[in-house]
This record gives C-alpha cells, structure tokens and sequence, in this order.
C-alpha cells in the first residue's frame, strides 16, 4: 500500500489545448477536476504542434518533436519521481513507434507504473494493417504496461492486441458541468452544429449530401460548422459498424456546390476556441456528428451537457452512451437517409428535441460530471499503485 500521508506524485502525458480538439479538451478537464485533490499531478504537454493539419505528418518537424518529447520525459522523471506516468496513447502505428514506446521504455527503465489511455475507436483496424515487425514491437512494449484504460466498455477490446484483460479497464470522458449547462429554454432557432474535423470519416461529406433534402423542408435551417478542414483522411478508412472500407469522394467539391446553392444555409466558423464553442452550443437546436468511427466524443457529451439533442452514429463510446429514442437519434455510418429523415424529425417536432435535452443534461450530470469521474480515476489510480 501507498502511504496515506503522502500524496502520490503522478506525471500526467498528454496534448494541451489549443486547439480544442477530443484529447486536449479531455486534458483541460482532467487537470481541472477533484483529481489534484486525491494526487500530486505533474503535467507534461506533448501538443508540439498547435495546429490539426500539421498533427501526424512524418517530417524533419517530427524528429525535432521526437527529442524534444524524449528529453522533456526524461527531465520530468528525475525532477518529479513519480509513482506512475499516465499517458494518452495514439491510435497509429507511426504514433507507437516513434512516440509511445519510448514512453514505456523510458518510464520502465526509470522503474515508474505505466497506464496507457486509448482516445480512439480504430486502433486495432490500424494495427492489423502494421507490418509484422511493427506490431511485434508495439505488443511487445505495450505488454510491460500496468494498465490499459478505454473510454468505455465497448472500446476495451480496442487493446486485444496489447494486454490481457485483467490490465484492462475503461473511464468515461468528464465534463465541467458548472461551465456547460444551460439556463435559458432550448433555442427554437432552427440550427444544427456539428463540431469537429471536416473530413468524410466524421461524416461532414453525409451531412452536406443531406442538406439539401432538410432544406427544403424547412428553408431557413442553418448548418453551423466548427473544426478543422482536413485535405486528406489520415487515421480512419473503415466504417467501424460493419467494417466496409469508405468510399471516399471529393468533398470539396461537393462542399462548393452546397454553399454555391444554399449560401444562407451553410455557416463554417473555423476552429473556436472555448468561450466560442459554448456560445454556438447554446444557439443550435440539434447537434449532429455521424461518424465512421469515433472514441468518446467530447463534442458529443458538451452537446449533451447543454441540453441538446444528439443524431450521431452507434460508433465506439457512442454506443454506449447514446440511446436511440431516448438521449438521441443513432443513424448508421453512410446511411443519408437515416440522417436527414432523423434531422428532419427533430426539426419538426420542438417537444422531443426538449424532452431529449432534458434527458441529456440530467444524464451527463448523473454518469460524466467532474466529481463523479474524478473519483473513479482516484480508485483506479490507488489499485495501481496497491501492485507494488
């Protein structure tokens, strides 16, 4: 057992934001939260690149991030000593080789716990599609860890591949309930928002091909966009439902022709920063994200904090934590039907998206608030270090 008059020191690895995107917003809460009650935590920001177009890309930038990573890990485990180093792993085999196995390595060799977190739904379709090189290595590092955390039961087989399951555990997403919630009646503006990166796997290019059929079924609808433009598809290529590859299509140019014929329908604010992103929350009527493929949703649950309806798709943690009917409307990846009969239902009917919202926000208060997930982190945490 660890000494109760001391509080365990631990060295916390992850992206900071901004920008705001699922790990750094996850990051920001963490560090937020009743956990640096319960430890001493020691922050090491790893978001070396401040912008998503430039996250993931093999350059002369990535040799410079990879030392500059390595020494700064270094550093803080002599400075700190912690008694575990508790870090966000990728979801690509670039990522794992010349990043999160030299955390392990490093962290063991300095004799520290190792608890790895995966943000992501689609690792193992990317680790299947490694060498049989890389995914020795990767297995053979990520074996020696003490504990591998999902964001949600369903995502736990994302590490069949790395541990066994007895070192296999999940923790939801936490949220700030106090600075996302809402006070005011549900907007009756007629707004869906979508936020996050505007690529095909999030679904950006089904809500586009959808817009038209919504729009001319109610003509003053406002699609509001937040997020990253992404030219080029980097981690997900499968529709993790059925695991059909995605056809992938040109999205600018059907881009171009929505805003061409429905110019007072579409709205992109680019990337928000917080303040920005609760204001546009708090003005949309429905929030929409059909994903190929997805971990736990931040977007998804500060949607849900506001009291807002969700149409989403029943991939990874949203699975779990969506109910068809009753905190939202789950379409399947692809389906463009599905997806504009279900925006055109909410639109049509002001006391369900209210019912829903209500649901929404009680449930995220109940299951995902700060407090509440802070203690089941403490338990975790105590568990591990129980294993000396």
């Amino acid at each position: 057992m660890f000494s109760v008059t001391a509080r365990p020191t631990i060295l916390f690895v992850a992206p900071y934001p901004p920008p705001y995107s699922g790990p750094e917003s996850s990051a920001k809460m963490f560090l937020e939260s009743d956990i640096t009650n319960y430890f001493d935590i020691v922050f090491f920001n790893t978001n070396f690149r401040k912008s998503n177009t430039e996250k993931g890309k093999a350059n002369l930038g990535a040799v410079f991030i990879f030392f500059k990573f390595t020494l700064g890990l270094i550093l803080r485990l002599i400075q700190n000593n912690p008694k575990i180093v508790y870090h966000y792993v990728t979801a690509t085999s670039l990522g794992w080789l010349f990043k999160d196995i030299w955390l392990i390595a490093i962290s063991k060799l300095f004799g520290k716990k190792v608890v790895l977190h995966m943000r992501a739904g689609h690792f193992n379709s990317n680790f299947e599609r490694a060498n049989f090189l890389e995914r020795f290595v990767i297995a053979r590092f990520a074996r020696i860890c003490d504990l591998g955390l999902a964001q949600s039961i369903s995502l736990e087989p994302q590490f069949k591949h790395l541990l066994p399951s007895h070192k296999v555990s999940h923790v939801h997403n936490m949220i700030d309930c106090r600075k996302y919630s809402r006070t005011e009646p549900l907007s009756t503006n007629q707004v869906v928002f979508f936020m996050g990166h505007l690529t095909q796997a999030k679904g950006y290019t089904d809500i586009l091909k959808a817009m038209p059929s919504v729009i001319e079924k109610f003509p003053k609808v406002k699609f509001v966009f937040a997020g990253t433009k992404l030219e080029k598809e980097r981690n997900v290529f499968n529709n993790y439902v059925n695991g059909a590859p995605i056809l992938f299509e040109n999205t600018r140019e059907i881009e171009s022709e929505i805003v061409r014929s429905h110019p007072n329908n579409y709205c992109y604010l680019g990337v928000v920063d917080e303040r920005k992103k609760i204001q546009q929350l708090l003005s949309s009527s429905i929030f929409v994200l059909p994903s190929y493929s997805e971990g736990f949703s931040m977007s998804v649950l500060e949607a849900m904090a506001v009291g807002l309806p969700i149409v989403t798709t029943p991939v990874g943690a949203l699975q779990d934590i969506i109910t068809n009917e009753d905190s939202g409307l789950l379409v399947s990846p692809g389906n463009i039907e599905q997806l504009t009969r279900s925006l055109i239902r909410l639109l049509s009917d002001r006391e369900l998206r209210e019912e829903i919202g209500e649901r929404n926000m009680e449930s995220v208060k109940k299951f995902y608030s700060m407090d509440k997930v802070a203690i089941e982190y403490k338990a975790i945490f105590e568990k591990v270090l129980d294993h000396e």
